[in-house]
C-alpha cells in the first residue's frame, strides 16, 4: 500500500502519470488506438497536467493513411459501423464527439458519403466505417498539429518497426 509520502520506485505502474517523466513515445501503427491516444494526451498537455518539457512524440506507420487504420480505412457505403454515431468519440469525457464532429465537418465526408449527407443525420444513426475513417484521419492530423503548436516535436514516419 503507498501512501503520498511513500517513494514510487522506477517502473512501479502505480505511479500518477502527472508525476511521471517521459522524453520519447512512439507509436507503432497509426490507426484508431493511436489517434485515441494521441488525441487524448494532447488533452491532457494542453491542461498541463503531463510536462511537455523536451517530449518528442513518433508515430510509425507502414500503410498509410495515417488515423484509420484497416478497419475504417473503407470506402464502400455499405460497410457500416456497427456502433450508434454518437457512442464512439474518441476524446475522453466526450462520448458523442464523433456524431458533433460529424454535424460540423459535413464539408469533410459528405463526397464520400452523398446518402449520408443526403438525409438528416441522427445521433442514433449507423454510418458507414469510412466515414468513421474520415473523422479519425481529421483527428490524428489534428493531433499532431496540435503538439507542434505547442512546441512537442511530433513527426510521422512511413515505414516498419
Amino acid at each position: 500500500m503507498h501512501s503520498k509520502d511513500t517513494e514510487v520506485k522506477s517502473g512501479d505502474m502505480r505511479r500518477p502519470l502527472s508525476s511521471t517523466v517521459i522524453s520519447s513515445i512512439v507509436f507503432i501503427g497509426a490507426g484508431p488506438s493511436t489517434t485515441a491516444a494521441l488525441t487524448n494526451l494532447l488533452q491532457e498537455l494542453e491542461k498541463g497536467k503531463v510536462t511537455k518539457t523536451g517530449l518528442k512524440i513518433t508515430v510509425v506507420e507502414n500503410n498509410p493513411p495515417f488515423g484509420p487504420g484497416l478497419a475504417y480505412g473503407t470506402e464502400e457505403p455499405y460497410h457500416l459501423f456497427n456502433s450508434r454515431a454518437n457512442k464512439v468519440g474518441i476524446v475522453s469525457g466526450d462520448r458523442n464527439h464523433f456524431f458533433k464532429w460529424m454535424l460540423q465537418n459535413k464539408d469533410l465526408w459528405k463526397e464520400k458519403f452523398p446518402e449520408c449527407a443526403s438525409t438528416p443525420l441522427q445521433s442514433y444513426s449507423f454510418v458507414p466505417r469510412g466515414l468513421y475513417g474520415i473523422y479519425l484521419r481529421d483527428m490524428f492530423n489534428s493531433a499532431i498539429e496540435g503538439f507542434r503548436e505547442i512546441g512537442v516535436d511530433a513527426r510521422t514516419v512511413l515505414g516498419e518497426a
